[in-house]
């Protein structure tokens, strides 16, 4: 007896917690063409190591593992069309482009081996990396709580990775200048994966804070110029990646102003 009680109460709270769901979900949410602005902070997870052909297939360098030891500054702009749905799972979907970019940030690497020889342990390096990407995004409200609404997105795109500013530092002392690699410009293929919470403030405006993982594909410096022709390409990082945490705001478009729970 008790034991019916029981399921009979739970069955009644899960029926009533959905249909209060489903009703502010109905009331908060409506369709239509959205704009998207986000910015925070983007932290590379891989930034640059890697060897060097010096003279390829004879001399190789071996670079340190580098590091970028702050966040940049990062913003996106996106656009698409929100469906929304009555139903207690999923009730909000956005799908649109996505445009993202990353400031300018300084990789450090702790030495240069010249000749995979600790002997030649003498030279610190630094360059300065920057990417963008454009993704196709969709970006899923996964329930709704009175406004408050917990989201998961995934995006698939391009990205340009740009490398420049190499420059070395001796350890001193040293025997011979270090190399000068050329800047270069990767186009590769993105994808990310991200989480985080909406607040539908009305049915037209949205704020939202998140986090995001970024696959941003390979960014390497070019060829330097040595006594026995061009290196191999200069060093980088294959599988370079971001953690991005990020603040941001959609609008409606084409609908009039409502307040909260109207």
């Amino acid at each position: 007896m008790h034991g019916r009680h029981f399921f009979a109460r739970l069955f009644l709270l899960t029926s009533l917690l959905s249909s209060l769901t489903m009703a502010n979900a109905a009331q908060q949410n409506v369709s239509g063409i959205y704009v998207d602005f986000g910015a925070g902070q983007a932290f590379y997870a891989n930034p640059a190591a890697g060897n060097v052909d010096v003279v390829p297939d004879f001399e190789t360098d071996a670079f340190g593992a580098g590091k970028v030891n702050h966040g940049v500054f990062n913003y996106q702009l996106g656009t698409g069309y929100q469906m929304a749905t009555k139903r207690f799972w999923f009730p909000l979907i956005q799908a649109g482009l996505l445009y993202s970019q990353q400031l300018s940030a300084t990789v450090k690497g702790h030495d240069y081996l010249e000749f995979q020889s600790s002997d030649f342990n003498n030279y610190s390096y630094q360059y300065s990396i920057s990417t963008w990407q454009l993704f196709a995004n969709v970006k899923a409200d996964i329930v709704d709580w009175h406004g408050l609404s917990p989201y998961v997105e995934a995006g698939i795109g391009v990205d340009q990775n740009t490398a420049n500013g190499y420059a070395s530092t001796p350890k001193a002392p040293v025997v011979q200048p270090g190399l000068a690699y050329g800047n270069n410009t990767t186009t590769n293929f993105a994808w990310r994966l991200g989480l985080g919470l909406d607040y539908h403030v009305n049915k037209v405006f949205t704020v939202y804070a998140g986090y995001q993982y970024s696959g941003l594909g390979n960014a390497y410096l070019d060829s330097a110029a040595t006594d026995s022709g061009q290196t191999g390409r200069g060093p980088g990082q294959a599988n370079l990646a971001t953690n991005t945490w990020l603040f941001g705001f959609s609008y409606l478009l084409g609908h009039e102003h409502f307040n909260h729970g109207q």
